[in-house]
């Protein structure tokens, strides 16, 4: 289905709407606070990720059926979590031009996924158990990982309860700035 925008929503000449696949049910994303996000902000997201170009908020507004306001609640937090990016429509008279909103692109990818995508494939095709192993060598990780912030656990602890001090070069805990001398 495919929802054309208004001659007077501001939106590129030519722009339509399509609305999103949803994912599944209670796929939702997280917010910056961690929290999920709405049924509402989750349409809202998925219904710009869906467009070829970008869309304004009165398009997305008649494509929901929510009012503008709530449209742009929903895309100032989705642009603040960083889900969506905006830019300035073309100025076409008097007024400040109307946001335009698109799907943020994703980071470009860790160059070091392929390298774990080999390594994880080696693993399934020589050892006799790869699950057992790759949970061992999780396993194996996880605790150097730990070791390697014990000793700054340890450090952070000491600092706090009185144990370096400004003549000896310490820290301060709060700020993890040099104390005076």
């Amino acid at each position: 289905m495919e929802i054309r925008a208004r001659a007077n929503d501001r939106s590129p000449a030519g722009a339509t709407m399509r609305p999103a696949r949803p994912e599944g049910p209670g796929q939702r994303r997280l917010s910056a606070n961690g929290r999920r996000h709405s049924t509402t902000r989750e349409m809202v997201l998925r219904m710009i990720e869906a467009q070829s170009a970008p869309v304004s908020t009165a398009a997305l507004s008649t494509a929901t059926g929510l009012h503008e306001n709530t449209v742009r609640g929903h895309l100032e937090q989705l642009f603040i979590d960083g889900y969506i990016g905006r830019q300035r429509e073309p100025a076409s008279g008097r007024g400040r031009p109307a946001w335009l909103w698109v799907a943020a692109r994703p980071d470009p990818e860790n160059p070091y996924a392929a390298l774990a995508g080999v390594l994880a494939d080696t693993l399934a095709h020589t050892a006799e158990d790869p699950i057992a192993q790759a949970r061992e060598a999780g396993r194996r990780w996880g605790s150097e990982i730990a070791a390697r912030r014990a000793p700054l656990s340890a450090a952070g602890a000491d600092a706090s309860a009185g144990g370096t001090d400004a003549a000896a070069g310490g820290t301060d805990a709060a700020a993890g700035a040099p104390l005076p001398r």
